[in-house]
């Protein structure tokens, strides 16, 4: 039920954007179910392929975020560092 109404959504989507947008245009309500359908089963397809093969490098990257926030809390010979705002050169 779900993959109908996100093929409608699309479809909707298209036919709405080529009745706005001039240059784009849509030949009639069945091409742009048409063109829905494709983008739905491509995304329905190719999204869980690129989710599984991004995720190392998700992460990885959340491992180095989270590393790096740490640091900056742990910083300053165990101190919490306070952020102020205040650059070198308003220290004078």
């Amino acid at each position: 039920m779900g993959f109908l109404i996100r093929v409608l959504v699309n479809a909707f989507a298209i036919y709405l954007i080529a009745q706005i947008v001039p240059g784009i245009e849509v030949s009639s309500l069945l091409a742009a179910l048409g063109a829905g359908l494709v983008l739905g089963l491509i995304n329905a397809i190719v999204r869980p392929i690129l989710v599984v093969l991004t995720l190392p490098v998700t992460l990885a990257l959340l491992v180095s975020v989270v590393s790096w926030i740490l640091n900056a809390f742990v910083s300053d010979r165990g101190r919490l560092v306070v952020i102020t705002g205040r650059g070198p050169a308003d220290r004078a």
